[in-house]
């Protein structure tokens, strides 16, 4: 399936606006992560290519699965290396330290976890791609089996269980959000073939997502946030979310049809290889004093930069001088959309 240009540059905005997400308060935090974590799962469903058979399903998983476990690996390993190597005055023994490492692992959370005395560090933001896996195995399992109006009951009977469990129970693999997400999965194919990408549709998205961005802040002081398991408002923030996601694939396909062609590239770029851009900020925290300021915007602005030049340094070193199977590198280089 050839890449639509338009759906690269809108992942492309979105692994920023994360970016800046996880470095702003406020207002602005607020706006950006009512929408850029289900624009990501919105665009997988609307790209992805479903299962004909069960055998193809089953291929479809194991294929998903090898690549998760790939990145997983990879950024367990560093993780690890740096607990073990650099961090390791934070434990009472390399032991503890050993077994805080594995268990990371064995859950691979969203958030920390306390088990029998032992604070097991979260993954973020890398859960997203765990919590892809699952989400996309599943919606591909139903798609073969439900049609039409019985796949979007089902699919919504499933995100709302998501949105119960995870109310009282922070499960492995953040499996409670995989399943919160579906729904999200659902609207991405529902859009196929579909005409919501008109002028009266984005200025009725546009509506839609204002409508519930205020209504919601103001009413919560939050918004919407599947890390936190905070559904603000349920299903208002679902509405928001699916109606900026269509707002901004229409922006996009203006952007793609009446920018210069160079500009466009390099939008595309940023969303082709957002996978490497996730996977270099999951390490920013161990060079954050190349972007720490006293001011957020500028620490942001500073940080976006730092990851960009980073994740272009790593696809520009594996074109040019790498062409054999170096394990992280090839991963970084493939480190494209699932």
């Amino acid at each position: 399936m050839a890449r639509l240009k338009y759906v690269d540059i809108c992942r492309g905005w979105c692994i920023v606006l994360m970016i800046i997400g996880h470095t702003v308060d406020g207002v602005l935090r607020t706006f950006i992560y009512s929408f850029h974590m289900p624009l990501f799962f919105i665009l997988s469903g609307y790209t992805t290519r479903y299962s004909e058979s069960l055998q193809d399903c089953k291929k479809s998983a194991k294929r998903l699965a090898l690549y998760t476990l790939r990145i997983l690996l990879l950024v367990w390993g560093v993780q690890s290396i740096y607990e073990l190597f650099v961090n390791l005055g934070e434990y009472e023994s390399v032991w503890e330290c050993v077994k805080v490492q594995v268990y990371r692992l064995l859950l691979s959370s969203s958030q920390n976890t306390d088990i029998g005395g032992l604070t097991i560090p979260h993954i973020s933001p890398i859960w997203f791609v765990v919590c892809l896996f699952f989400a996309r195995v599943m919606y591909d399992a139903m798609h073969l089996r439900l049609q039409g109006g019985v796949r979007f009951i089902g699919a919504l009977i499933i995100g709302i269980i998501g949105i119960l469990i995870g109310q009282w129970f922070v499960l492995p693999y953040s499996f409670d959000i995989a399943l919160a997400v579906v729904p999200f999965l659902w609207f991405g194919d529902y859009m196929k073939g579909k005409n919501v990408f008109s002028f009266k549709a984005f200025i009725l998205s546009i509506a839609v997502f204002s409508i519930s961005f205020v209504v919601i802040a103001k009413a919560t002081h939050t918004g919407m946030e599947l890390v936190a398991r905070r559904y603000s408002l349920f299903p208002l923030c679902y509405f928001g979310a699916c109606a900026a996601t269509v707002a901004l694939i229409a922006v996009a396909k203006y952007v793609e049809n009446k920018f210069s062609a160079r500009l466009v590239r390099i939008m595309c770029l940023a969303g082709e290889f957002s996978l490497t851009i996730l996977i270099v900020h999951v390490f920013d925290i161990y060079y954050k004093f190349l972007f720490k300021t006293d001011n957020m915007y500028l620490t942001s602005a500073m940080r976006v930069g730092v990851v960009l030049a980073i994740a272009a340094l790593c696809i520009y070193v594996k074109r040019q001088f790498v062409k054999s199977n170096i394990y992280p590198l090839r991963i970084a280089y493939k480190g494209k959309n699932m």
